[in-house]
């Protein structure tokens, strides 16, 4: 039996980008994307780089105030959904 499967959108949010668009330039131009973790609260990893989101990315967290009552990597994964 097989299964079909519908994609509708497209959505991302990432250290690359935060839309689609961005996130493909940076990827195919191979812009890296990993900074330096500076949150006090990540000292104990043993990586000190991340694909943290840029402010530009960030900015798409807040017009969304359904999301305000979420935990943050809920709303980072809902975020490109709406």
């Amino acid at each position: 039996m097989s299964r079909r499967v519908v994609i509708t959108g497209l959505g991302v949010l990432s250290g690359a980008g935060a839309n689609v668009e961005e996130f493909q330039r940076n990827i195919t131009a191979g812009v890296c994307c990993l900074s330096p973790i500076t949150d006090p609260r990540a000292a104990h990893f043993k990586s000190r780089y991340a694909g943290l989101l840029t402010k530009t990315a960030a900015a798409a967290l807040e017009p969304l105030p359904e999301l305000a009552r979420f935990d943050r990597h809920v709303q980072m994964a809902m975020a490109p959904a709406l």
